[in-house]
């Protein structure tokens, strides 16, 4: 099953490794929505943030709709889908 991450505009990364170096210059988590508690975009980030050894804020969501929604108008850091 492959997995998608999105960023808004506000995050200066262009790429995983760019998005990961930012999260860690950072002194509050960033936060990633995801469609739910224990979905497979809330697993891989909880992967993404044991194997990168950054820190994630999870914001669940009841859909990809609202989750995009409010990662592309910056309310949240990033979206795993």
């Amino acid at each position: 099953m492959p997995n998608i991450l999105v960023s808004g505009t506000a995050i200066p990364a262009k790429d995983l490794r760019e998005l990961l170096d930012y999260a860690r210059t950072r002194s509050n988590p960033m936060t990633v929505a995801t469609v739910g508690q224990g979905a497979p975009g809330h697993l891989i980030s909880e992967l993404l943030q044991r194997t990168a050894k950054v820190k994630f804020e999870h914001v669940p969501y009841k859909g990809s709709p609202e989750a995009i929604q409010d990662t592309m108008s910056g309310r949240t850091a990033f979206y795993m889908a």
